[in-house]
């Protein structure tokens, strides 16, 4: 299914740069080669695509995808020519999978309805948001730009190589 907010992707390698076409500009993107046991990798318009996390493991924010994903192109994400080198985005041979979220364009906004404040890009009619702060070591709040609460939220330390929290948020109405 097709939707203007979000959409998956399915990509055959080619070792040459392409745009998987989901029929959106993604500003979060999430890939897997769905050959190996590679790392799921994820990149934001927020960040760019010079910073990158794994999204399996609990390591730290860092470049080591750096070019891998090249552009938050208008109808998709675009990957690198990888030259046959790299299992992990583009090699010929292996079959891929990406997750795309819209959000704000890669447009964001300082929020301050929490205790501290945060930089939001948020997507209203989704009910989507990709949220960035810095932590204080002590409990805080955290506006995430949505005009309700968030059903569900992933909070990952980038600076630390600490498990990725994942927060339901069940009505019991």
């Amino acid at each position: 299914i097709h939707s203007k907010n979000f959409n998956v992707g399915l990509y055959a390698g080619n070792s040459s740069t392409q745009t998987v076409d989901v029929g959106l500009q993604p500003d979060l993107v999430i890939w897997k080669n769905r050959s190996t046991a590679n790392s799921i990798i994820q990149m934001d318009s927020s960040r760019g695509t010079s910073a990158s996390m794994q999204i399996n493991k609990d390591g730290t924010e860092s470049n080591a995808y750096a070019g891998y994903m090249t552009a938050f192109s208008s109808t998709g994400p675009t990957f690198a020519s990888t030259g046959g080198a790299d299992v992990g985005t583009n090699q010929t041979g292996s079959n891929y999978v990406t997750w795309c979220w819209r959000a704000n364009g890669g447009t964001t906004s300082t929020n301050t309805d929490g205790t501290v404040a945060s930089t939001v890009q948020a997507n209203q009619s989704a009910g989507f948001s990709i949220v960035s702060w810095t932590g204080t070591g002590t409990a805080m709040t955290i506006g995430h730009g949505l005009s309700s609460t968030p059903n569900f939220t992933i909070i990952k330390d980038r600076s630390n190589a600490v498990d990725w929290i994942a927060y339901f948020n069940v009505d019991d109405g």
